[in-house]
């Protein structure tokens, strides 16, 4: 019988133990090794760059004068699916990434797709928000500022003075807290704002989980982060830099981008 009982007394320090354990435990050591020194690199005035074998992250001042967002006009219909390095390149753009997640047509060819998720162009709802993804609006403040704030609930982002809006998966950091998902590694692509909402990083890396994304946003100064379309549709460009892309890679649907 007490045999019995210390085993169960063990049991219940053991899952308390592990279960208090924050989740940083479960960071791949490869990204806390690279981020025990950020240093940013300027690529234009209001855009900074940190890079390394495993992910790559910007930071983009929002209070920066002319800095000009972009991105593809969409709709809730089939159409044709964009290269967002040639998107970046028509537009003049110094950095640009995929966004929202997408259907395709065809598996073979998927060149032709249609969004997931929220899109909303010039306060105007071109594709259904979903409750249960997030997404990340674009606006501009009572002093005509570009902000940008991200949404747990799409349904929760407002249409009316929303420059731009567009819908990814999950959330993964708020408030400075990591939320925990299943340790699953893949290509990545993410978004996180600081607490003010005037500065944006945009995040594309390999072999990451969300938690790994979470916490290297949290690193880089971030406050609250989400996930964009990752897998084959991860994809970051940078004017004058390599094209960062999965592989295999397709085309996608949506992407924004900064110049």
């Amino acid at each position: 019988m007490k045999k019995a009982k210390y085993f169960l007394l063990f049991c219940i320090s053991f899952i308390l133990f592990f279960s208090c354990k924050t989740t940083q435990s479960l960071i791949s050591p490869s990204v806390t090794d690279e981020l025990l020194s950020i240093e940013w690199q300027q690529i234009q005035k209001g855009i900074e760059l940190y890079q390394n074998k495993y992910f790559l992250i910007a930071k983009i001042n929002l209070n920066t004068p002319n800095l000009q967002l972009k991105y593809n006009k969409t709709t809730d219909k089939w159409q044709k699916a964009i290269d967002v390095k040639k998107f970046a390149k028509e537009q003049g753009l110094t950095i640009a990434i995929n966004t929202v997640p997408f259907e395709t047509k065809s598996i073979i060819q998927q060149t032709t797709v249609k969004p997931v998720g929220t899109i909303i162009e010039d306060s105007v709802q071109k594709n259904p928000s979903l409750s249960r993804y997030c997404g990340i609006q674009f606006y501009l403040n009572e002093k005509q500022k570009l902000r940008a704030k991200i949404y747990s609930n799409q349904l929760s982002i407002p249409v009316k003075n929303t420059v731009y809006a567009a819908g990814g998966f999950w959330q993964i950091l708020n408030d400075e807290e990591i939320y925990q998902f299943k340790d699953i590694k893949d290509y990545r692509t993410a978004v996180a704002t600081n607490k003010t909402e005037d500065i944006l990083y945009l995040l594309w890396g390999k072999n990451l989980s969300f938690m790994d994304c979470a916490y290297i946003l949290k690193e880089a100064g971030a406050y609250t982060a989400m996930e964009f379309d990752g897998g084959s549709s991860a994809c970051m460009y940078i004017k004058n830099k390599k094209h960062f892309r999965a592989f295999p890679s397709k085309k996608v649907c949506a992407a924004l981008g900064f110049r």
